[in-house]
């Protein structure tokens, strides 16, 4: 699927890594973003790793999704967008206790 607009808010970020690719050296982190139909994992890469953090509200678009090893992934284009929201969403369960 591309051409994705989501948004959601990130509730997990590793701590960022560098790998190599066949382009040269990147750093990448990989996130997890909720909404109200749950969670998916996201791969940020380059500059997209400082931009958000833990709690941030964003909107993602002209995303896609990809299945690796068997779970979905959410990817920004190249033509892609990250924007912080200032809208909030309803907190989770997990939160609430």
């Amino acid at each position: 699927m591309r051409g994705l607009r989501v948004s959601g808010r990130v509730v997990k970020k590793a701590e960022p890594r560098e790998i190599s690719t066949r382009y040269g050296t990147a750093i990448i982190a990989d996130a997890e973003l909720e909404d109200t139909s749950g969670r998916i994992q996201w791969r940020l890469w380059r500059d997209q790793v400082n931009l958000v953090s833990i709690g941030d509200m964003v909107v993602i678009e002209n995303a896609f999704v990809r299945s690796v090893g068997g779970s979905l992934e959410l990817n920004l284009g190249a033509d892609g967008k990250i924007s912080i929201s200032k809208e909030q969403m309803p907190r989770t369960a997990t939160e609430v206790r």
